[in-house]
């Protein structure tokens, strides 16, 4: 078994690297970095009705990262709020 996670991030940029805080501060969760496992999803995220877009693609390497973390990550990345992680 790979310890990676694939995730994507849809915008109207490339974003060779996350940094949080450069996005916008309206979104339904505030601001943050949104990432889906989904390109489908990232690629819908990533265009308005005026504007194309882009599923930029990252991996995550999980080796060494305790497992209360991973586990987080894949109960946010099926569905569950912060506040329930």
């Amino acid at each position: 078994m790979k310890n990676e996670l694939i995730i994507y991030h849809g915008s109207e940029n490339i974003i060779e690297v996350p940094e949080y805080g450069k996005g916008k501060p309206y979104n339904d969760y505030g601001l943050g970095f949104y990432c889906t496992e989904y390109v489908e999803l990232a690629k819908e995220w990533a265009c308005d009705d005026k504007h194309g877009g882009f599923a930029n693609k990252y991996i995550l390497d999980t080796t060494g990262l305790p497992k209360h973390l991973t586990s987080m990550l894949t109960r946010l990345l099926n569905g569950a709020s912060p506040q329930d992680t």
